[in-house]
């Protein structure tokens, strides 16, 4: 036989000396690493200690016996291979062991070719288990990376357009927000799908039925893609054959998926001016129970028959130029597939090329009550109505999401301070006392992790906060076993990360019952000088931004008039331009409309060297910023932040 070395540790439990020693000199230079026992527990210790990955052991043994021990180690790894060794005179016990769950027998005396070729079995699938393991690994570490990619922007996204719900909106705004919001959800759904690897590579997958009205979700997913249809001028048809708000439990982000995908498939492979038909069609109705069939049929390139039956398969498209014409990996059939499958249903196809394709699948779905329907989309519009007493420091270096975890701070009254890396987290800890940190996982010069550690053997016990874009399976004990107090992933929940501000910050007296909204005192004889309407509707998300624009315009403007009252005793047409500019742009921020076309009528004169009376537009312009200045000062005077 070939003497193969393999990479495995194995571990050699014999009472008898001169037995073990022979055991050894056998597979010793066959393996990694061997280790030996002449009892069960000096076994059990050993086992616990290293690495072991196979176990070869007798059964008559002092202080613990071999089935003792089997017993035992597959308390702590129902994996590892056990080999039992045992003379014909025990096979009572060797019945016990099987119980127990020995992965093979040896009779004694154990002869060495029979050994060598039991080894040779156990080692060759030990390393194909740890390949795959390390295969495993390497999908697990890929994945976790592009979760922080994706993640790290959607937390943007999301955040921003929790904000934006917050103002004021016209229906049409409301409209696109909600857009926003459905999309989003589709999204992190398919994202947190993806992440939770162990559970596709298991086919664990579990279903969330909620209830949820069927029609009006249907609805939303054909409306997500109304624009993309359109740019085609593909006319984009929905076909319902059920009543509105009918209630129907289902796992909906699922659902939408599937409807995503094939809707999507079908404008990629639709020409212009084409027809898609999403629909349905009751096939039976019973009292509590909807058989329903759905399908997405388009009158695009089809599919050749001899293609169509590999098409839910992975990586598969109907021809390499699909791939190259069309992008896309090929997975999404797949996936769709299986989940329809998980829904208790299965994906069809009826095609024919040049002539179109029908994707289609049925499926029994629970009917439920109208005053059961919920919206898993509603939850987000957050109502800012809570201020605490507190102050927060924030280690973050993504730019995007600092600026949007500070006006969410701001909306909650809470005084916080940013840094974008751990030392200067640990830096900041020196200069002032803080009630709570959130702090970013992944950060150069120094992490999360990293600044955790150090921040407790400093002595500090402020709690920390785990504030990342990774969401694996398990990420959350992780980060609690590292000392973290709590875990928020990225996009950041509003709802979670309230509850974390209630439960470690003192709330202040005043709570505020309604969304805050900017008191602005609109008089009459303003309404042509400052757009209150408009300013109350861009900054209604933070009143404190607003005072401090307000502020910097009352400290900087004098100067700006100064400068261009300078520019024109001079006749100095580039200092007219540059000052008339810098006016020109202040107003525009704030809605002052008239200072803004007066100080472009100056800017305009300037650039061109113009002849004008540059003296009357500058007192023209100077008497609307004193009453300007005027309304500021009393909004200033009566605001409550001050």
């Amino acid at each position: 036989m070939k003497k193969n070395r393999f990479d495995i540790s194995v571990l050699v439990v014999e009472d008898e000396v001169d037995v073990l020693e022979q055991l050894f000199l056998i597979i010793g230079r066959r393996v990694k690493q061997i280790f030996g026992a002449k009892d069960g527990q000096e076994a059990l210790e050993i086992f616990k200690k290293e690495s072991i990955d196979l176990v070869l052991s007798d059964i008559d043994m002092p202080l613990m016996d071999g089935l003792e021990l089997l017993k035992k180690i597959r308390e702590e790894n129902k994996e590892v291979p056990f080999i039992m060794s045992t003379g014909l005179k025990n096979l009572d016990a060797l019945s016990t062991a099987i119980e127990f769950g020995i992965s093979s027998f040896l009779p004694k005396p154990v002869q060495k070719e029979t050994l060598l070729k039991k080894l040779e079995e156990i080692a060759l699938t030990v390393e194909a288990r740890k390949k795959r393991e390390e295969l495993l690994r390497l999908k697990s570490d890929f994945i976790a990376n592009m979760s922080h990619e994706i993640r790290t922007p959607m937390n943007a996204i999301i955040g921003f357009n929790t904000l934006l719900k917050a103002t004021e909106l016209s229906e049409k705004q409301k409209k696109y927000v909600g857009i926003i919001d459905n999309s989003t959800d589709t999204l992190l759904a398919i994202v947190d799908d993806i992440l939770d690897f162990s559970k596709l590579e298991a086919k664990k997958m579990d279903l969330n039925l909620v209830s949820v009205d069927f029609v009006k979700e249907l609805e939303s997913v054909v409306e997500l893609f109304r624009a993309k249809a359109d740019e085609k001028n593909i006319n984009l048809t929905l076909k319902v054959d059920i009543g509105s708000h009918l209630c129907l439990c289902i796992d909906i982000f699922r659902f939408r998926q599937i409807i995503s995908n094939l809707i999507s498939n079908a404008i990629k492979f639709t020409g212009r001016w084409g027809n898609i038909l999403v629909y349905t069609e009751v096939i039976e109705q019973k009292k509590d129970l909807l058989t329903l069939h759905i399908g997405v049929k388009d009158d695009g390139i089809g599919i050749a028959k001899e293609k169509q039956k590999h098409i839910f398969e992975a990586f598969t498209q109907a021809d390499d130029s699909t791939t190259r014409k069309f992008g896309g990996t090929g997975l999404g059939l797949s996936i769709c597939s299986s989940l329809v499958n998980l829904m208790g249903g299965v994906l069809s196809l009826k095609s024919k090329e040049n002539e179109g394709s029908d994707f289609f699948f049925t499926l029994d779905l629970k009917i439920c009550q109208k005053k059961d329907i919920s919206d898993p989309h509603t939850d987000k519009n957050h109502i800012f109505n809570k201020h605490y007493s507190a102050k927060i420091l924030v280690a973050e270096d993504n730019e995007l999401n600092c600026e949007f975890i500070s006006e969410l701070l701001n909306l909650y009254k809470i005084q916080h301070s940013v840094v974008d890396n751990g030392k200067k987290a640990i830096e900041a800890l020196y200069q002032e006392k803080y009630d709570l940190i959130l702090m970013d996982i992944n950060m150069p010069i120094m992490g999360g992790i990293d600044a955790l550690k150090s921040l407790r053997e400093l002595g500090y016990t402020t709690p920390v906060v785990a504030l990342t874009a990774s969401s694996m399976h398990g990420d959350r004990e992780k980060y609690l076993q590292e000392g973290f107090d709590e875990y928020i992933s990225k996009p950041i929940d509003i709802d979670e990360l309230e509850k974390v501000f209630d439960h470690y910050l003192q709330k202040s007296e005043i709570v505020v019952e309604e969304k805050e909204k900017i008191e602005l005192h609109e008089k009459k004889e303003m309404k042509n000088y400052l757009d209150m309407k408009q300013l109350q509707d861009d900054f209604a998300f933070s009143k404190g931004l607003f005072e401090r624009l307000l502020k910097i315009f009352l400290d900087n403007y004098p100067k700006y008039m100064q400068n261009l009252q300078d520019a024109i005793a001079e006749k100095n047409y580039k200092n007219i331009y540059q000052w008339a500019h810098t006016l020109k742009g202040s107003a525009a921020n704030l809605k002052m409309e008239l200072v803004k076309d007066l100080s472009k009528e100056l800017e305009d004169a300037g650039s061109k060297e113009e002849q004008i009376d540059y003296k009357t537009k500058f007192e023209e312009l100077s008497s609307i910023l004193k009453l300007i200045d005027q309304e500021i000062q009393n909004i200033l005077k009566n605001s409550d932040s001050l």
